[in-house]
């Protein structure tokens, strides 16, 4: 019975991931409303396979990982479906996720050492990171930078400290790791917002070279969370032992 239930993980585990690199390839060649709906097929498949995690044939699934691509859900139904976006309520989204992911991590650190570094570092970096978009922008900053650049340091984090749980959290660090591959570019798309970007410069041929780049590292980003999110308790035997 133990082999038939890993047989049909796997099972699952491969097809959701074969599902969300089709919806990708649709991503880049479907356009208008047609696309937005692709797009945001996306991440609702993404929550719903992390969701499955509590079915009986799956184990335990991980409730805070879950929460995260709930709140990841209404970010992008901000961004991806409504006209026209609403990227301030998105980032708020967002960072939201963020600290369910972050809450996520946390329970993963064995040791109490590990987990006051945790708090404090993070801490100290959201508020360095506030300190540092005001110092660059002054009268330019707005709530909508600050609330991204807190947002980003709390992904870098999730990523850091995932990596630092070594081949436990080697796969929630890659997740985390193309989301914020998939931010930069977004950033780099949004820097018009608050500086000139030329057509002749680097940035804007990285930005418009016929490829959604964001959706490029998105969309296996949260396969990947959402993969961790189903099989908290089984992805050990399924990703580093095998069959």
């Amino acid at each position: 019975m133990a082999d038939k239930k890993k047989y049909a993980l796997v099972g699952a585990v491969t097809l959701f991931a074969l599902t969300q690199a089709i919806l990708g390839w649709g991503v880049q060649v479907t356009g208008g409303r047609t696309n937005a709906w692709v797009c945001y097929s996306v991440i609702i498949l993404a929550f719903l396979f992390s969701a499955m995690g509590f079915l009986p044939c799956f184990g335990r699934g991980d409730i805070l990982i879950t929460a995260g691509l709930a709140f990841t859900l209404a970010a992008d139904w901000c961004l991806v479906i409504e006209e026209p976006i609403l990227p301030l309520i998105a980032m708020v989204f967002f960072n939201g996720a963020q600290l369910c992911y972050a809450a996520a991590v946390y329970r993963r650190q064995r040791s109490r050492v590990e987990k006051t570094v945790h708090i404090w570092l993070r801490v100290g970096l959201s508020a360095t990171a506030v300190a540092v978009v005001f110092a660059i922008l002054g009268r330019g900053a707005d709530a909508l930078s600050v609330i991204s650049v807190v947002y980003y340091v709390n992904l870098l984090l999730n990523c850091l400290f995932s990596f630092l749980q070594g081949r436990r959290g080697a796969l929630l660090g890659l997740g985390f790791l193309l989301f914020a591959l998939c931010d930069v570019f977004v950033g780099l798309d949004n820097l018009d917002m608050y500086f000139t970007i030329t057509r002749d410069s680097l940035i804007w041929r990285l930005t418009h070279n016929g490829l959604n780049m964001a959706w490029i590292f998105y969309v296996p980003s949260q396969a990947m969370i959402a993969i961790c999110g189903a099989t908290a308790e089984k992805r050990k035997s399924i990703f580093l032992t095998g069959i």
